[in-house]
């Protein structure tokens, strides 16, 4: 009789253990799946957005539109790394430079586009901005008045520059890790 508790006792404990097993593997998730997701920050809005912006990549650009955290590419540009973005009365003009310095409306048959980004933005692609570096590209709209501009970039290089701007890279790696 002991040893029969014993093995049901036995049997349901492996029955419990091992459906915490699965529910725990559920719960994780899988990336290989899933779209990048890109969020948001903002740049220049509100009183300090302005009606023109000129941008230098790193490397060619695409145009395309950006919304719900996707990009969804409409066109590539591979001779253009300078663009400027204007407010011209209720319009969006997105100008290119080429390598030979002619200037291309880059969304001349694009007005529902609303995003730049560097074509090498798995390299970790760059754009500048008044003298400063930001990982992937742009969004821009018109907010009264005014022309906002909107860094759009994936989450993970998003957390390189918060991390390295929070804590400099000679911090103990558990203290980066936790980070």
């Amino acid at each position: 009789m002991k040893s029969t508790v014993i093995k049901i006792m036995s049997t349901i404990l492996a029955v419990l253990v091992f459906s915490a097993g699965v529910m725990i593997c559920d719960l994780q998730p899988s990336y290989a799946d899933e779209a990048q997701q890109y969020i948001k920050v903002g740049l220049r809005y509100g009183s300090s957005a302005q009606e023109i912006y000129s941008l230098s990549f790193s490397d060619s650009v695409s145009i395309g539109i950006a919304e719900n955290g996707s990009f969804t590419l409409l066109e590539t540009y591979p001779d253009i790394k300078d663009i400027t973005v204007e407010r011209v009365s209720d319009a969006i003009v997105v100008y290119g430079t080429n390598s030979i310095g002619d200037v291309i409306c880059i969304n001349e048959n694009y007005p529902e586009a609303n995003c730049v980004m560097p074509v090498t933005y798995e390299e970790d692609g760059i754009f500048n901005l008044d003298g400063k570096n930001y990982r992937g590209g742009i969004v821009f709209n018109a907010e009264g008045g005014s022309l906002n501009l909107i860094e759009y970039v994936e989450v993970d290089k998003y957390l390189y520059g918060v991390i390295n701007s929070e804590l400099h890279k000679d911090y103990p790696l558990e203290a980066l890790k936790a980070q």
